[in-house]
């Protein structure tokens, strides 16, 4: 997968969480997540389990990366260096991942 469907991916998943919030705010409750099943398959496919709890923990933790940024990362490395702050970092992070995966 490419960077750029990487983002896409993470943009389509954001517009697909607010319609159903927009939707929950009116009374209707969607409880199908059937469309995010078959997008974990895939995803685990190609980024692996760690690689894609990278792409969950920016989905439900991180909230898309709503408020960070470089001065202010949703995750930094151990010595405090910023590590995630916007979708090209995720990407970054989840391709290590995904590199590690395939060096074993």
């Amino acid at each position: 997968m490419t960077k750029s469907t990487f983002i896409k991916m993470l943009r389509l998943m954001k517009e697909a969480d607010k319609q159903r919030d927009e939707l929950y705010r009116l009374g209707i409750q969607i409880d199908n997540e059937t469309d995010f099943e078959i997008l974990s398959i895939i995803a685990k496919e190609a980024f692996g389990e760690q690689g894609w709890d990278w792409v969950n923990w920016w989905r439900w933790e991180v909230n898309y990366g709503r408020g960070y940024s470089i001065s202010k990362p949703a995750a930094t490395n151990n010595d405090g260096t910023p590590f995630i702050w916007n979708e090209a970092s995720l990407w970054r992070a989840v391709k290590l991942t995904t590199k590690q995966r395939e060096d074993v």
